[in-house]
């Protein structure tokens, strides 16, 4: 018979595995972008500010930081593609970070998955396991300028809440002058940032 601990640890090791960065569809963003409709959706996936702040305009209402979830893992459990965005080889112990940002009637904006090193220093590591503070405006307040967001990835995926559903993700990394910090997948509320797909224009008609 399977115990409660055993059940436990088999869950963890399964959310370990389990590629939240996998691409799918997605695309380097200069190839990607231009198939979303929404212009507030091509805005937020293009952006290269706070994730936070950025929502907090769009929508219009305070951001709340919940459900956040930590463990360590080996790189060889962890996502594949953020392993590679962060150099990490297998011989590495990764930080998996999983979050939600919501509206203050706590409906649902962004699903957060995070993986980041843990060879970083201790004001790294505290924003990291921060359970209260968006890790975005955290490693700015002890990185300031130094902090650089490069968006490697946009697509569509399905929406956790409703897999059916399509919904804009992003991946970007997080890095300073060091190098890489954390390797960051958001996925978008499609009822507020559409991943509905652009059409092409019409050809224009000539004059015969």
């Amino acid at each position: 018979m399977t115990t409660d601990a055993e059940t436990r640890d088999k869950a963890r090791s399964e959310g370990a595995r389990s590629d939240y960065f996998a691409v799918g569809a997605g695309a380097e963003p200069d190839h990607c972008l231009r198939g979303f409709a929404s212009p507030v959706t091509r805005k937020l996936l293009s952006s290269k500010g706070l994730t936070v702040t950025l929502l907090e305009t769009l929508n219009g209402t305070p951001v709340h930081l919940s459900d956040v979830r930590i463990q360590q893992v080996p790189a060889s459990q962890a996502s594949p593609v953020a392993a590679t965005l962060l150099g990490a080889d297998d011989s590495c112990v990764l930080l998996v970070r999983h979050s939600r940002l919501t509206d203050p009637k706590g409906q649902l904006l962004s699903v957060n998955h995070v993986v980041a090193r843990t060879d970083l220093d201790c004001d790294v590591q505290r924003c990291l396991n921060d359970l209260a503070a968006p890790l975005g405006a955290a490693l700015r307040s002890v990185r300031g300028t130094t902090l650089h967001r490069a968006v490697r990835y946009v697509g569509r995926t399905g929406w956790p809440p409703n897999p059916t559903q399509s919904a804009a993700f992003r991946i970007y990394l997080l890095s300073d002058n060091e190098g890489p910090l954390a390797a960051i997948r958001e996925v978008f509320d499609p009822t507020r940032f559409p991943a509905t797909a652009a059409h092409p224009a019409p050809a224009r008609g000539r004059n015969l």
